[in-house]
């Protein structure tokens, strides 16, 4: 992927990221300080439409506590009433006291007494309308109230609660001599459930005591009981502030009455809340995307502004890697990008001269002082621009071109070097400053090892003995295979030192190997090599055997290949030389 692209994508990344980043973040506060008002101000209107009902309980509770007071109903409570004339008269009598208390409260459809021989006092109930008022459980509840039932007295659907009292004699708290009935008009309590409104199409529970429910769905005026199993599910996730009911998500919130015991219960569509988070974060969306379109134009400039002296820097190294040194850069802006170009502009006509001047040299025979001169083409020049490219790669933030340089760095300072010679660690250490460089661009088809014994380390051995045949090895066995493994091994053997480099690449024949190892063993000695050593494919290998048998011409050292399966084997000999111990000019 192209310097340009990586830019694009990771500047998209971040931007989208932070963007992101800060919806979830305001999403959320947002999400939870509306459901903080919603619930705070649900519940207290729950604690209002609780208290409303219990007016309508408590003011019932006073009606009977005052006929319960009256003397007249205290006297005929206490008497025998029989079926006759006279009990025609009391019943009469009494029922004009209770319609003088009760005329206030229209919303009491009936009220009426038992005498402690459980003898109704009025000939409009039956004993059968009593038995459903008398269904109230025991209750810690000031008041006690049955659940919702049909009565005998009034026709139709109409259904009551009913609020029983044990009535007691003045002069014996513990004689009980009746009972009093008062049946509440359930459209009282129904009417205030419809007028009870919930935000974002909630529902509302109202759960008596008798654990009965009545469920209004807003904007629907919706009153009913539900199925059996419903009922059960409310009831067992009433007291959690989240459920879930028909596979919807629900925010709950109770409140419960300290009078009558009922249980007002709201339900809240969590998905209604996350459509108002949404409505309310579009101008916010809309704000972001527009400031992001502003700083993609603005950024991408900056990227182009970038990348435009690198493609022109690209371009003209891909000219000159096709042998076209007649290519010059022109920039006209003034910036650090200008010193660079100018920089290297010196450096490829400079390269061109140089180059020029090594090919007229290349015609003499010493093959291999001449083939490390040619690598080390102005190396101050080279070695003081790349020393630039890399400063500008580390603070425009550019690691690959840092990394392929600062390798680069270290390999040419390394062939500028006057020392012949280099411990054993430093010339491993080349090797894999020149690896890393391949593995820009070639990525990881290579996987190398290294098994040297820590007290060779320090030995010293000529300069690039190694790297070369780890490239051979590179060039002409792993990448044509694809990927491959590389093991290097430094131990002493014979009073020396016998490095083996390893691959596991395509190979050679074995005639092939015999020959390069009968080339190696005559290269020396004869005044003309049998080929131009700039044409042969195993330059490092002629290279190495020249330099090692020109410091070492007393010590018998030795290079040959071995054939592998698969790949092929690299073996030197050489007499151990110990750092402060070693020729200085190959004399």
């Amino acid at each position: 992927m192209s310097l340009k692209k990586q830019m694009i994508l990771y500047f998209s990344c971040l931007m989208i990221g932070i963007f992101i980043l800060v919806e979830l973040i305001n999403g959320s506060q947002a999400y939870s300080l509306l459901e903080k008002n919603i619930t705070s101000s649900i519940g207290e209107s729950l604690g209002l439409g609780l208290k409303n009902m219990d007016y309508y309980f408590q003011n019932t509770g006073n009606i009977c506590a005052s006929i319960m007071a009256d003397e007249k109903v205290q006297e005929i409570l206490k008497k025998d009433v029989e079926n006759n004339l006279e009990g025609k008269i009391l019943f009469r009598e009494l029922n004009k006291i209770i319609a003088q208390y009760s005329l206030t409260a229209p919303y009491i459809t009936k009220i009426y007494l038992l005498n402690s021989n459980r003898q109704i006092m009025s000939q409009e109930v039956d004993y059968n309308d009593y038995e459903l008022a008398a269904n109230a459980k025991e209750s810690e509840n000031p008041v006690k109230i049955s659940s919702l039932h049909q009565t005998g007295y009034i026709a139709g659907d109409t259904k009551v609660f009913s609020l029983l009292k044990e009535i007691y004699a003045y002069n014996d708290r513990t004689h009980q001599i009746g009972t009093i009935v008062a049946d509440v008009d359930y459209h009282i309590i129904d009417g205030l459930i419809r007028d009870f409104t919930l935000p974002m199409n909630g529902l509302l529970v109202l759960v008596d005591e008798q654990e009965e429910i009545f469920i209004k769905e807003t904007g629907k005026n919706i009153s009913w009981n539900p199925s059996k199993e419903y009922k059960e599910l409310l009831l067992e996730l009433q007291d959690k502030d989240r459920i879930s009911l028909d596979g919807k998500p629900y925010i709950a919130l109770s409140r419960r009455s300290e009078i009558t015991g009922f249980k007002m219960l709201a339900l809240i569509p969590r998905n209604e809340l996350v459509k108002s988070i949404f409505l309310q974060l579009r101008m916010t969306i809309f704000l972001l995307f527009i400031c992001l379109t502003v700083i993609g134009f603005v950024t991408r400039k900056i990227i182009f502004s970038i990348y435009g002296p690198l493609n022109l820097l690209l371009d003209s190294m891909s000219r000159i890697e096709k042998g076209d040194f007649n290519t010059k850069i022109t920039y006209n802006r003034r910036d650090e990008f200008s010193t660079l170009i100018n920089g290297y502009n010196i450096m490829v006509v400079k390269i061109k001269a140089l180059l020029e001047e090594l090919i007229e040299k290349e015609k003499t025979r010493r093959n291999a002082e001449l083939y490390a001169l040619q690598a080390q083409i102005n190396p101050h020049f080279l070695y003081n621009t790349l020393n630039s490219i890399r400063y500008f790669a580390k603070a425009y933030n550019i690691p690959e071109i840092k990394e392929i340089t600062t390798a680069l760095i270290q390999l040419s300072k390394a062939s500028l070097s006057s020392e012949k010679f280099i411990s054993i660690g430093q010339e491993i250490a080349l090797t894999k400053q020149y690896l890393a460089i391949q593995k820009i661009r070639y990525g990881d088809i290579l996987k190398i090892s290294y098994h040297i014994d820590s007290e060779l380390k320090q030995c010293m051995i000529p300069r690039f003995s190694i790297q070369p045949i780890v490239e051979n090895s590179l060039f002409h066995g792993i990448l044509p295979k694809g990927q491959g493994e590389i093991e290097v091994v430094v131990s002493s053997r014979d009073n020396g030192i016998q490095i083996s480099i390893r691959d596991d690449g395509i190979g050679m024949e074995k005639e092939q190997i015999d020959a390069l190892n009968e080339s190696l063993g005559n290269s020396i000695g004869k005044k003309e090599p049998k080929e131009d050593i700039s044409k042969l494919k195993n330059i490092g290998l002629e290279n190495i055997h020249y330099r090692i048998k020109i410091h070492y011409k007393n010590g018998r050292p030795q290079l040959w290949l071995a054939k592998e399966n698969p790949g092929t084997s690299v073996y030197i000999w050489i007499p151990e030389k110990i750092y402060g111990d070693f020729p200085g000019n190959g004399e």
